[in-house]
């Protein structure tokens, strides 16, 4: 047994994206679904990928959004989206779990080879009644020697306040047709070839062969997929599927199959369509599932269970040499392991999981106090209560912070704009009532800068809440049958960025009328939204309204709000709990960790725990309160985040000895304005925002099931610096700012800025007086001082250390570190498109896929230069339209196309059975009719989109011969009219009978 084994890496679930139109980089692209499902993507996978499917509840009445896979836990850039279940008030009471056993041919569950030192948990069988124990029993079950073992129903129970539990059956042994390695051979880092077919012939198998009342595990529609707002009604399908197979998992070293063994994970079944598939011979069908091994423990039971109800993993999802700061304090990372036999003892989830829960499921999971920096300016005195036994008295406390700022677009024009913010089922609006004149000709416009979700996500202009056609909207959706005049896309594709956006308003002359905004997105995936400014109508030439956005202007907001340059981040939220080795936490008793109170911070901009990626900085990570290292037996290697995060709690007495930790003073103050970020290994730490919170532990009982905690807000803002020689980077900390804030400092030495965090290079050495002033949207300001001092400069040769490429957008962002040498620099980029700039940083689009080098010149004051180079790899996405003009039986086609490599290859499917080829072509039908025409178009990097186009195609006019009353042409004509009237009249008697 070894309960710090971190080696499992469970597979989350797979987050794919829409395709957005925007520049990808593909190894990104890839490396981020990778790393959330814990293997290499299948090729199927890869396209799945950039495929435009998504899932989740819909936004209104008209945006529907169906199942796909586009995340259950929030996405590529998702600001707010690991916890994937919309909250509700209903109380979720049970889980009902259909649990399926499979063997293979090649190992029977009966012959499974495994003997007692391959795992903790082994039996000399496994017949069905050991999982029905081991999930469901409200008495627990018995170990491998008799030991009384905790249930995974018993854990959710204690979890929940006894508010939650798991029920259901355990069926089988059923096995499956292939042998094992069909389904979990591991390729390369493709971990495992086909779990899903196994999961879908196990249950079908169980199904059938035990005649299994599917109904009684369609209990719940957790996504809301009918909209109603009901998920405590069934929804056809499966609610949750769990499978046991009958190897130990790969994880673990996959025993007598090795690589050939399945890793335990949770995932999707999907049929052709990348939908739920439906379960033969049944009216039902299954979605998710997690995959277990034949020796498994509760951990990884309850952790798996975990992302069905919504929660997402809590350790490093790019690596595990390190580790990030969460270790054994959550289940959701390495605590699943804990236990005298390995797993058996799982610890508690973390309090941004628990809050979840809580949110979402109701019931008694915590007892949350909650404040905000004003409620903590006077002292507030909080009793808590251990979070291993709940007790329904305040076991955890939540500090909402402010959020920080960060740069995003100048304002269109003047210093203000209208923002319709960023995020996942978003119903953002602004509207202005205005009377039109009895003018012949009235007009809307207004500048707009948007990047919106392609076919997902929408933005309409309405008058009285209807939507209304402008120069840049489309008139109907491909996916959404009631969303008319709408726009998505980005802007920057009309040719310019803002655009102008105008209005017929005509049609509305003489009336009073409501001119609205309004932004909706569905579940998941957003880019950055719309920004509005310069709203005016024009009636015959006179302006009759204008709005700028400044400050004497307003709108009526639902959502949109006016900012300047800088828009505010996600709210982040510092948690703390008692932990004690009590209930749920008992098996922490065994690791060398210490009791006392926890404290979490929660970064809401970040998606994961990858420390390993973005050191100091992740979704959910503890503050280690002794930031002393802990180093290994050689007395020289700093030991992984397990181990530094033993000593993480506020304490009055010392702390256990052990694990090689040398320092072991308590700790009983925590305070923001400290350094928690370990820069002896970032990976283990925290990088906080400052702002003068303390915790302060007063008492605690001695077997930490009850303290008392002091929290304080010290409002008192600095300006800080970061100084290079005489460079210097100044920021504030501890000062709440708005979006609609604006900034201006004062270097002392005559130079100016209206950035927030600036870098300034002074030109002689001395003491500066530093100011910066804040002024709000209402003009009133508030200003911060400091003293600069700047020594001997000493002028380092000029050099660029890095460029750094960020996809921002359908824009890359272009920066460069630029040190030494004589200000001020003049720059050259040349991007390798034949295009160029001369500023840093840059944003720069481009038009093609493709690997461009992009090089930087610079040159000093001095004259001076230097020269870099960085090669980046693009996807524009490929994008067409297609339509038609037609004349009788001829239709000519176009395809309109971008994104791409510019290497298009365009099939045309003519709906008659031919075909063509071509960017335009032209094809004559045979018969009159309507058809739906389908247009391939492919480009050299394998990318392939369709776009279709109905033609209705009618047969020439025929129009009668000219008769000709002159000479021998009389009577020809006259005969031609006679058989005309008998046609006629044979018709009408043959209508008649």
């Amino acid at each position: 047994m070894n309960i710090f084994n971190l080696g499992m890496l469970c597979a989350m679930l797979l987050v794919s994206t829409a395709a957005p139109a925007q520049v990808l980089y593909r190894d990104q692209v890839i490396y981020w679904q990778e790393k959330k499902l814990g293997r290499a993507l299948s090729d199927y996978e890869r396209g799945v990928v950039l495929s435009e499917y998504i899932k989740g509840k819909p936004i209104t009445q008209d945006i529907k959004t169906p199942y796909a896979i586009k995340s259950a836990l929030g996405g590529v850039s998702k600001l707010s989206k690991r916890y994937n279940i919309t909250a509700t008030t209903q109380v979720l009471n049970e889980a009902k779990v259909l649990a399926i056993l499979v063997d293979f041919p090649d190992l029977p569950y009966n012959q499974n080879r495994l003997n007692p030192n391959d795992t903790d948990m082994y039996y000399a069988s496994y017949p069905v009644s050991h999982y029905q124990g081991l999930l469901y029993s409200n008495n627990g079950y018995s170990g491998p020697n008799g030991e009384a073992l905790q249930s995974a129903t018993q854990y959710y129970q204690a979890v929940s306040g006894g508010s939650f539990k798991i029920v259901g059956n355990a069926f089988g042994w059923v096995s499956a047709e292939q042998n094992a390695a069909y389904y979990g051979r591991q390729e390369g880092n493709t971990r495992d070839l086909r779990p899903e077919e196994l999961v879908f012939e196990a249950v079908t198998k169980a199904v059938s062969e035990f005649n299994i009342d599917l109904s009684e595990y369609d209990k719940t529609d957790l996504n809301d997929i009918d909209g109603d707002g009901n998920r405590l009604e069934p929804d056809g399908i499966v609610d949750h599927v769990m499978l046991f197979h009958s190897s130990i998992g790969q994880e673990a070293g996959g025993g007598v199959l090795d690589g050939d063994a399945i890793w335990s994970h949770r995932f999707f079944v999907f049929d052709e369509n990348n939908q739920p598939k439906s379960i033969p011979n049944t009216n039902y069908k299954i979605y998710n599932y997690t995959i277990n091994p034949i020796d498994a423990a509760i951990g990884v039971v309850v952790h798996e269970f975990g992302h069905d109800l919504g929660l997402p993993d809590e350790y490093d999802l790019n690596s595990n040499d390190i580790g990030e700061p969460v270790a054994l304090w959550s289940v959701m990372s390495s605590g699943s392991y804990l236990g005298q036999l390995s797993g058996s003892q799982p610890t508690q989830f973390s309090p941004k999981s628990l809050e979840f829960l809580q949110q979402n499921y109701a019931g008694n999971w915590i007892a949350q106090s909650e404040y905000t920096l004003d409620d903590i300016n006077t002292e507030q005195t909080i009793s808590l209560t251990d979070i291993g036994v709940n007790e329904s008295t305040t076991n955890q406390i939540k500090i909402t912070l402010p959020a920080e700022l960060e740069p995003f677009i100048a304002p269109l024009d003047g210093n203000y704009h209208y923002y319709s913010g960023q995020g996942d089922k978003l119903n953002n609006s602004a509207s202005f009532a205005l009377t039109l004149p009895n003018a012949a000709d009235i007009s809307l416009t207004m500048l707009a800068n948007y990047s919106i979700e392609l076919n997902y996500d929408v933005f309409q202009v309405t008058i009285n809440g209807q939507p209304i056609s402008g120069n840049t909207t489309k008139a109907t959706h491909p996916n959404y049958a009631g969303i008319t005049n709408y726009m998505d896309g980005e802007s920057s594709a009309f040719g310019s960025n803002p655009i102008t956006l105008s209005f017929d308003l005509s049609p509305y002359k003489g009336q009073t009328v409501t001119i609205g905004l309004l932004y909706r997105t569905d579940a998941f995936e957003t880019l950055k939204g719309v920004l509005i400014d310069n709203i005016q109508v024009i009636a015959d030439g006179a302006q009759v309204y204008l709005n700028t956005a400044e400050s004497t202007n307003e709108l009526q907001y639902s959502g949109f709000r006016k900012i300047s340059r800088y828009r505010a981040k996600q709210s982040n939220a510092y948690y703390a709990h008692l932990r004690s080795f009590r209930g749920i936490d008992s098996g922490l008793s065994l690791t060398g960790y210490n009791s006392g109170v926890l404290l979490w911070y929660s970064n809401n901009n970040e998606s994961d725990n990858s420390t390993s990626l973005h050191p100091g900085s992740g979704d959910m990570l503890v503050v280690d309160q002794d930031q002393n290292p802990i180093y290994k037996s050689d007395g020289a290697s700093l030991a992984t985040s397990v181990i530094q995060v033993k000593d993480a709690t506020l304490r009055l007495d010392e702390q256990k000895p052990g694990l090689g930790d040398q320092n072991l003073a308590a700790i009983s103050i925590f305070n923001d304005t400290q350094d928690y970020s370990f820069t002896q290994q970032k990976e283990s730490g925290v990088v906080l925002p400052a702002f003068g919170v303390q915790v302060l532990l007063k008492s605690i009982s001695e077997d930490a099931s009850s303290a008392e905690v002091s929290l304080v807000y010290t409002n008192d803002p600095q300006i800080a610096q970061a100084q290079s020689q005489n460079t210097v980077t100044f920021s504030v900390k501890g000062l709440a700012l708005n979006e609609s804030d604006t900034f201006s400092w004062n270097f002392g030495d005559g130079q100016t800025s209206n950035e927030l965090s600036p870098t300034h290079s002074y030109q002689n050495t001395g003491s500066y007086s530093v100011l910066f002033t804040r002024t709000k949207i209402d003009g009133s300001s508030s200003s911060l001082n400091t003293i600069a001092n700047v020594g001997n400069v000493v002028v380092l040769p000029l050099s660029i250390n890095q460029i750094a490429a960020t996809a921002n957008g359908e824009r890359i962002l272009f920066n460069a570190d630029i040190n030494g040498g004589k200000p001020p620099y003049q720059l050259q980029w040349n991007f390798g498109d034949n295009q160029t700039a001369a500023v840093n940083p840059i944003e720069h689009s481009f038009e093609f896929s493709g690997n461009y080098t992009v090089t930087l010149n610079v040159t000093d004051a001095d004259g001076a230069t230097v020269s870099s180079t960085k090669s980046v790899d693009v996807i524009v996405p490929l994008q067409v339209d297609a339509t038609a003009t037609i004349s009788n039986l001829q239709a000519n086609f176009n395809a309109s196309a971008s994104g791409g490599d510019g290497n298009y290859q365009a099939q045309w499917q003519f709906g008659d059975g031919m075909q063509g080829v071509g960017l335009s072509t032209t094809h004559s039908y045979d018969q009159a009719g309507t058809y739906s025409v389908l247009l391939t178009l492919s480009d050299g990097l394998g990318q392939s989109v369709n776009a279709n186009v109905d033609v209705v195609v009618t047969a020439p006019t025929t129009q009668p011969d000219t008769i000709d009353n002159t000479n021998e042409s009389s009577s020809g004509g006259a005969m031609g009219w006679l058989l005309l009237l008998i046609t006629i009249v044979m018709g009408l008697k043959r209508k008649q009978s």
